[in-house]
């Protein structure tokens, strides 16, 4: 009976944290769900498989990791941003961690279902989504901890944007990390994605325990 209390009690913190972000919600799941979709059915129906692998490689590696943060950055700024605001409390019943956690692998199950077509279409597709999932965590743990340190999103979206951006310009012809991005994606995993999945979990690791020091002092 606890137990279900509290999953409804979580189910509502979730619910008033993405309508409090009001349309800014809605952005992630039009581009996930409809927009790449429907862009990339298109390409498919028109030029067939390569074009179609093409478009994968090139746009997924891009879109997929900023959007699936989305949610979690938007949620910081009511945390941070707001007035009156406590910023992120991990000792207590107050945690926000566990929300931002539960948001982002919402989103990472939504990704997940929206791409499931390309496992029957696109060529070594279960390799280009494992690299996904772990370029995600990196984008995860750097959107929390810009976010925490600087009590403000702007300095995360222009950080992310840069970032996306340094890896569409980088003159390299083979990813070299921390640049995970090239038109031939997917890299070489263990080169890359493994250890951008590995910051970005130190990155959270990182962020909590400054976090509970900051909070000790209270």
């Amino acid at each position: 009976m606890c137990d279900k209390r509290n999953i409804n009690i979580r189910k509502e913190r979730l619910l008033l944290l993405l309508k409090a972000q009001k349309i800014f919600a809605l952005i992630p799941l039009i581009v996930i769900n409809i927009c790449i979709p429907i862009t990339n059915l298109a390409i498919y129906v028109n030029n067939g498989v390569d074009e179609l692998q093409s478009s994968v490689n090139r746009v997924l590696p891009l879109l997929i990791p900023f959007l699936s943060c989305w949610w979690v950055i938007f949620s910081l700024r009511l945390f941070c941003e707001s007035k009156g605001s406590e910023i992120l409390y991990v000792c207590s019943d107050k945690s926000k961690i566990p929300d931002l956690l539960l948001l982002f692998s919402i989103m990472l199950l939504d990704i997940t279902l929206s791409i499931i077509p390309y496992f029957f279409v696109v060529e070594n597709f279960g390799e280009i989504y494992v690299k996904l999932i772990l370029v995600c965590v990196f984008y995860f743990g750097l959107s929390l901890s810009v976010t925490t340190f600087s009590k403000s999103i702007t300095p995360t979206l222009l950080i992310l944007i840069a970032y996306v951006l340094l890896n569409v310009l980088s003159p390299l012809n083979e990813t070299i990390f921390p640049f995970y991005y090239s038109p031939e994606f997917p890299s070489n995993i263990g080169a890359c994605e493994i250890p951008l999945a590995l910051s970005g979990c130190l990155l959270v690791a990182i962020t909590i325990c400054v976090i509970r020091y900051r909070n000790s002092d209270v």
